[in-house]
């Protein structure tokens, strides 16, 4: 389980008080039933405890950590389950999705952090260029690889095309933060 996250990383989800949308949670149960059938993601639910969750009521974030761990403890990548996110949010809030770039696709990776969990500080850009850019994460606790399949379906959902790198990881190496490098063609 090292290789999916990191124990210095365990140890903030244990202690992590944050929460988020339930619209994600139900997101990654769902593809957790698709990838795995109807039972892996009756089994996510025992496993956190729930019967159900509700669209836009704020559950713990451990429980969708959870969900997503027991999707890759089951053979569902954190990847897989992160791209998904951003049609999550789409049905959420469709206004933002008008007149889509790759420099708007990054504020609305920005905006949904600030709008659906009470972590959304810590999801911010740190560097801008026409066909490259450095998002910030830091005391987030989702897989990295997770944030980033999050990063590919928030271009994905606009039609473009990213690559996604994580150049550098708060739960691997002694920095403040992780850093994602992203890149696209015009």
């Amino acid at each position: 389980m090292e290789a999916i996250l990191p124990e210095k990383q365990r140890r903030f989800i244990e202690q992590n008080q944050g929460m988020c949308k339930g619209r994600y949670h139900i997101s990654y149960l769902v593809i957790l039933g698709i990838a795995g059938g109807e039972e892996l993601k009756q089994k996510a639910l025992e496993k956190v405890g729930r019967t159900q969750y509700r669209p836009d009521e704020m559950y713990p974030t451990q429980e969708a950590c959870a969900i997503v761990l027991f999707g890759a403890e089951n053979g569902v990548p954190p990847f897989r389950t992160g791209t998904m996110v951003a049609q999550a949010f789409k049905r959420a809030q469709p206004q933002l999705f008008q007149d889509l770039s790759p420099q708007k696709m990054l504020d609305i990776l920005c905006q949904a952090y600030a709008l659906e969990t009470d972590y959304g500080s810590t999801v911010k850009v740190l560097e801008r260029g026409p066909n490259r850019a450095i998002v910030e994460r830091k005391n987030n606790p989702m897989p990295c690889e997770f944030f980033q399949g999050v990063i590919q379906g928030v271009f994905a959902v606009a039609n473009l095309a990213a690559e996604v790198k994580e150049i550098r990881c708060q739960w691997r190496e002694e920095v403040p933060s992780c850093w994602h490098e992203v890149t696209w063609s015009s």
